[in-house]
This record gives structure tokens, sequence and C-alpha cells, in this order.
């Protein structure tokens, strides 16, 4: 039996136990509406320049492109790639997506751990606030990313019917009492990213000039780089689709969409066994190779 597979078993066995224990949860997940969100273009007007002492300098781009299109599943992709404690990948995750920064929200929030602790010089502040240097904590992207990644992993394990303590316990934050607090903390995360979804009235031109309501007046050209993650773990709660495990073993992540050769992703339909056309040809090749050695050996 592949390492994998011995993985997964011992993942679907976990779960199951807990399916059968009496849960805590007093809530259900629900959203107030049945449809997703769109998912406009990302910010990324800013980038980095420079790093002292844990506080980042940056600038306006000044060649590239300052919108991004992500891929709709970048929330199981990039996002739980990333480590957020590796100080030059946050730099490079900044620069090559966007500048991720807290919601004033989230920045404020008294029910959220550790978040008094997210900047050391308030000298400093976040944009959200008033200030002219053009500068901001590398900890603030940090705790950015550990929210986010924990929140997503939240909703995995809801899904799961297992316990929400280890999405948080696994970003370094503190554990949350209870699955009631862990999803509150989940609310506290998500919905203040999700303000810049509201629903809109857009002018299109009324002549045969192709325009739509994408880039009609007053439709949302760009969104900030946290709203853009909120809104994709947003859809998946409409969805409300089961998640899949990567049948690739280093990766097993999970999964909706897949992703072609070209990092695009595309509609995930009954049956896929990998989360990515590379996740199937590394398997693939995995699993040549120890054909060849069996046969070798015989």
């Amino acid at each position: 039996m592949a390492a994998g597979d011995i993985k997964k078993q011992v993942i679907d066995y976990s779960i199951k136990a807990y399916s059968n224990k009496e849960s805590a949860m007093a809530y259900e997940v629900a959203t107030n509406q049945p449809v997703s969100v769109p998912l406009p273009l990302v910010d990324r007007t800013r980038e980095i320049v420079s790093v002292k002492r844990g506080v980042a300098g940056f600038r306006s781009r000044t060649e590239g492109s300052v919108a991004i299109d992500l891929p709709s599943d970048f929330h199981h992709q990039e996002l739980m790639d990333v480590n957020p404690l590796d100080q030059e990948a946050v730099i490079e995750f900044s620069n090559r997506y966007g500048l991720l920064w807290l919601p004033k929200a989230v920045d404020e929030s008294v029910e959220l751990p550790i978040m008094q602790s997210v900047r050391r010089d308030w000298s400093q502040p976040p944009l959200h606030r008033a200030g002219n240097d053009p500068q901001i904590e590398i900890g603030e992207i940090q705790i950015a990313l550990r929210l986010l990644r924990a929140a997503m992993c939240s909703w995995i394990a809801y899904c799961d019917n297992a316990s929400l303590t280890n999405a948080w316990t696994a970003e370094n934050l503190s554990p949350p009492m209870g699955d009631d607090q862990a999803m509150r903390w989940f609310l506290a995360v998500i919905n203040p990213g999700l303000v810049s979804s509201h629903p809109a009235v857009v002018l299109v031109d009324a002549d045969d000039t192709g325009q739509d309501r994408t880039v009609g007046l007053g439709a949302t050209h760009v969104v900030p780089f946290y709203d853009a993650i909120c809104a994709r773990i947003y859809n998946d709660i409409v969805t409300g689709a089961p998640y899949a495990y990567c049948e690739n073993e280093p990766c097993n992540r999970r999964f909706l969409t897949k992703r072609t050769d070209n990092d695009r992703s595309r509609v995930r339909t009954t049956g896929l066994q990998y989360c990515s056309d590379r996740c199937k040809q590394n398997q693939d090749s995995r699993q040549y190779r120890r054909r060849q050695k069996a046969q070798q050996e015989t």
C-alpha cells in the first residue's frame, strides 16, 4: 500500500471516530445569500523595496501590472504553500500577489488571539490609519497569513466534523476554548474581508461596445488582497461541495478544483484524484519508478 493511501486512511479514520462523538458545536454555518460572490482583480499597486528591523518599506509599483487575476483556488494552493514564518518567502509572496494588510475590524478585534502583538511600533501605522510613511510591519503581513490559513483549515475541519483546535495551533496561534469560539474567530477573520463583495449598481455602455457589468461604471475593479482570499473561502461555503484529497503522496492537500499546467483552476468534476496536472504527473512518475524497481528485484 502506498504511503499516501496509508496517510489518507489514518485521516479518514480520525474523522470517522470524531463524527461518532456528540459534537459540542452550537452553531450551524450558513451564508446570508445563496450565490457566490464575484472574484474581481486584486490590488497589486504596492511593492516592498526594503526591510529594516522588521519594518517593510514599500512604494507604488513602477513596472508590471498593478492588478492581478488570482486563480479561484488560490486559497487551497498558494496560500497554504507559503510559510508565514519565513520572512523572505513572505516578502516574495507579497510582491508577487499583492501587499497583505489587516482590515481595521480585524486589527482592532478583541476576539482574535494575539492581535495586541501584531505591531511592535505604533508610530508606523497600517494603511487604514493616519500616517504618511509608506511602511508596514512584516509582522502584520505574517499574522494576516496565519489568520487566513487558520480560517481556511477551520472550514475544512468543520466540513469533516473534526475538532477545529488544530487549525489555529498549527499556525502558532492560541488554542480556542472549544469549537464554538473557533467559529467566532472564523467569523472575525472572514467577514471584515467580505466588505468589498457588496452588491453595486453598475452603468454599462448602451452602445454595442462589448462592455459588460464587470467593467461598467461603478463596478469594483480591484479589491485588497486580504478581501480576495476571504471571498474565495466564502465561495467554498456557498458551494458546499465536499473537498477531495490529492493522491500525490507528498501533497495530500484538500481541493475543490484541479490546476492545469498553466496554473489556472477549472471546475472540479466527480472522481478527480489530483489537485493539479503537476501532482498527477509526479505521482505517475513515482508509481512508474516503483514498478521498474519491483521488476528489477524479481
